[in-house]
């Protein structure tokens, strides 16, 4: 990435702050990439509604609304947001929902997510 490109940002909905701050540091370090955070669903569809460009990490579980409705309204307001779902919660069943749906990415939480969040928020951008 050269001075000249604009920054890679990353919108991260999550309601588990010391994941959050984690990957927020990690993300920075090993990938160059500037992360905001937002804890309800709401606060991170006014991030997009905001103009919020870049890639979206979001969970399926939210204090104020599911990830996969949270996921239709994004989709209605910039259909060209990638959205990486993240979730300690993951079934065979809402992974297929979420990806036919037009999830970029299911990623569920645990020992490898950092590594595979990295591959899949380079493909993204």
């Amino acid at each position: 990435m050269s001075p000249s490109d604009p920054p890679r940002e990353i919108l991260i909905i999550d309601d588990y702050p010391q994941l959050v701050e984690y990957l927020v540091n990690r993300l920075k370090a090993e990938g160059g990439y500037d992360s905001r955070a937002a804890s309800t669903g709401a606060s991170g569809l006014a991030a997009i509604r905001d103009g919020f460009q870049g890639v979206v990490l979001l969970d399926v579980r939210l204090p104020d609304i599911g990830g996969l409705d949270l996921f239709a309204r994004i989709k209605e307001h910039n259909a060209d947001l990638p959205v990486i779902f993240i979730t300690a919660h993951a079934s065979v069943d809402l992974a297929i929902e979420a990806t036919r749906l037009g999830a970029f990415d299911f990623i569920q939480k645990g020992s490898d997510l950092l590594k595979r969040l990295l591959v899949s928020v380079k493909n993204a951008f």
